[in-house]
């Protein structure tokens, strides 16, 4: 049913239903004992939920973060259970950077202070274009013009990737502001390079059930 729910949330555009499937794919792998399939889907759904942040306004990022918190839960229940220590990380390290910003509250400003104009200026236009082309697209849907159809979703995917190209720019061009206002957490690799040979760095993290420490 997930599987499912994924499919068709992804041929209507719709970023939010399609990473909740994942999660909830998630979620019933890890309780079926399937944790190596469990682990793919909550890092799917992580990467998902990355790119819909993007594109949310403060206000609308933080209705969307508090219902998805637990996908960080699931993923790093399964990392620990397959024995994955870069996984574990991973989601330690993504639940930080999501409690960061929900406690900063605050990331169209710091976007505005940080970010040079031209590019904010280029990355709300692609913002526009994508959501323009997804309420053409989920018209179109309501129809039966296959052609229509094929063309939105062709709309909407280049408005997708447009976005995306213009995220990619701003984190090459203004890497220190793209990191203040939307954090990307730290690997395992970059984590142990800024550690010295007599030094150690423990993670903790926290799921409803246990405590976990890397």
């Amino acid at each position: 049913l997930y599987e499912q729910s994924r499919a068709e949330a992804d041929r209507v555009g719709d970023g939010l239903v399609a990473t909740r499937a994942c999660w909830g794919l998630a979620r019933c792998r890890r309780a079926s004992g399937r944790d190596p399939e469990a682990l793919t889907a909550a890092l799917e759904a992580t990467e998902r939920l990355s790119s819909e942040f993007r594109a949310l306004s403060d206000l609308e990022a933080t209705f969307v973060r508090e219902p998805f918190a637990g996908v960080f839960d699931v993923g790093l229940e399964a990392a620990v259970a397959v024995g994955d220590a870069d996984a574990t990380v991973h989601f330690l390290e993504r639940a930080r950077a999501t409690a960061f910003m929900e406690s900063m509250n605050t990331r169209t400003a710091l976007w505005e202070s940080v970010i040079p104009e031209e590019l904010r200026t280029a990355e709300r236009q692609a913002r526009t274009e994508q959501t323009v082309a997804s309420r053409a697209f989920r018209r179109a849907l309501e129809g039966d013009d296959v052609a229509s159809i094929r063309a939105r979703r062709a709309d909407l995917d280049a408005a997708n990737a447009r976005q995306a190209a213009v995220f990619a720019r701003i984190q090459r061009e203004s890497r220190a502001g793209a990191a203040l206002v939307a954090p990307r957490p730290a690997t395992s690799g970059e984590i142990r390079s800024t550690v010295a040979a007599d030094e150690a760095l423990v993670l903790y993290g926290f799921t409803t059930m246990r405590a976990y420490a890397a």
